[in-house]
């Protein structure tokens, strides 16, 4: 079955059902979605790789892009990605699939052509529900991929049956995304959630478990970095309730900023920094602080904490002269910075260098106070940001103020890349990422990857007993 414009919205749930649990196909239409079937591949050890980590292949086609990872109340793992062999993405097909603890696959869902899927979150209940862009009448070339398409949420229950897709709302009418401006993070909010999108102002929502708006709060109108720069952005809580959002701004965009809201203003500290929101449970303001250094700061996650907030990401710091090492003057390092949106306290400030180029992707916070930080490390990425020689899986365990207490490094084959992670209840760090991947250059019939979800045990005591071999700066 495929999904043509001339179809209602609600067409999208008969052909999810027939994804998820087959359905039969009639004589006018094309075949229907593989529903894919549980299969009995569990998690075993890879060539080369440390004995605490345990994978296992994933993805229905030559390249896979993991897009989100989520682990419900029965620590099942689910992994929204997606799959094709265009680089453009042109036939890319977003997949969900849900994987037990040993990791078996459970269920799989195949999403149909055009549509783009680039969110879940899991609730308390263990419903999940998941942000799909599906195209309309009003859709150019009928594909999320290249126009606008209207924001609708599907809700998966535990057992696996969806509900009716329900349209997002707000005060100006349905809301639309485009392809450059699809931005989408969301966070439960018991069974509803909070949405930070590009609409195409960046703006936070709180949406009840109704579908229904209950308030929206602008965190930047429309700025310069929008039409350059995949800025990226974040979302956490405190134990308040208290939402906080980072987002990745550009130092010509802080203008805008100060202007648009008349708040204390906030001065550049490099090219690019992250400034953090905070907003209580009603969406009042509570306060804002930006966070960076003299170079190129991008954040992959918040945590919260009694003193303040943390922001991890990587920094992208000028380390050469151009002179001796052209087209190579700048390095990735990972990057961890501190301090109170109030303005009280210091400011923290620390880069961590493990190898050539580091680069985080997602960051967990264990109950012990630690970091665990997933990527890609030892990879060199030039000035023109070509990736010039492959990189190596990253699982790095940092303490709250940035000291390495211990390393896992995923090598080969080619270039390895974690991309997700979750904590699940034993201490274990799920994670999802790519293996056999590409550099920026490759030959295109080298461009296949191969999709990986993991398992890596965490032993905090020897973690603690490891060598601080890194630079501190």
């Amino acid at each position: 079955m495929s999904y043509r414009r001339d179809r209602p919205r609600v067409a999208l749930v008969s052909v999810l059902l027939c994804v998820w649990v087959g359905c039969a196909a009639s004589s006018s239409e094309e075949p229907p979605v593989d529903p894919g079937d549980p299969d009995s591949v569990a998690f075993a050890p890879f060539p080369g790789w440390p004995a605490e980590v345990t994978s296992r292949p994933i993805g229905t086609a030559a390249r896979t892009a993991i897009l989100r990872l989520a682990l419900d109340p029965q620590q099942r793992a689910w992994v929204l990605h997606e799959d094709g062999t265009d680089l453009a993405r042109r036939d890319h097909r977003a997949v969900l699939e849900s994987y037990r603890a040993d990791g078996t696959r459970e269920r799989q869902m195949t999403f149909p052509a055009g549509t783009r899927v680039p969110e879940l979150v899991v609730h308390a209940s263990g419903w999940i529900t998941v942000f799909v862009l599906s195209p309309d009448p009003a859709t150019v070339m009928n594909t999320c991929f290249l126009s606008s398409c209207p924001l609708t949420t599907v809700r998966i229950s535990p057992e696996g049956e969806l509900s009716p897709p329900t349209p997002l709302r707000d005060a100006d009418g349905p809301l639309r995304l485009g392809y450059s401006f699809g931005h989408v993070v969301a966070m439960a909010d018991g069974e509803g959630f909070y949405l930070l999108a590009w609409t195409p102002a960046v703006t936070l929502y709180r949406v009840g478990e109704d579908g229904a708006t209950r308030w929206r709060a602008e965190i930047l109108p429309v700025h310069v970095g929008m039409a350059f720069f995949p800025a990226s952005e974040a979302l956490t809580r405190d134990d308040r309730g208290r939402i906080y959002v980072a987002y990745q701004i550009f130092s010509d965009d802080l203008a805008i900023y100060n202007d648009h809201f008349g708040r204390p203003p906030l001065t550049p500290r490099g090219s690019y920094d992250v400034l953090v929101q905070a907003f209580d449970p009603e969406g009042g303001f509570v306060g804002a602080r930006l966070f960076g250094g003299p170079d190129l700061d991008g954040h992959v996650g918040l945590v919260v904490r009694d003193d303040g907030v943390i922001v991890v990401g990587s920094s992208r710091l000028t380390k050469y002269d151009e002179a001796s090492s052209p087209n190579r003057t700048t390095e990735r390092d990972l990057l961890v910075t501190s301090g109170r949106l109030d303005g009280l306290g210091s400011e923290s400030y620390t880069t961590i260098d493990l190898s050539r180029d580091d680069r985080a992707f997602a960051v967990v916070a264990p109950p012990d106070g630690s970091l665990v930080l997933v990527g890609t490390t030892d990879f060199v990425q030039v000035d023109t940001n070509s990736v010039v020689e492959n990189g190596k899986g990253m699982i790095a365990t940092l303490s709250s103020d940035g000291r390495l207490l211990h390393q896992v490094t995923l090598a080969g084959p080619r270039d390895v890349q974690i991309a997700a992670a979750q904590l699940r209840a034993d201490g274990a760090i799920v994670f999802a990422g790519t293996r056999d991947g590409p550099l920026t250059h490759t030959d295109p019939s080298e461009h296949a990857n191969e999709g990986m979800l993991g398992v890596a045990r965490r032993d905090l005591e020897s973690s603690i007993r490891a060598r601080h071999d890194f630079e501190y700066h």
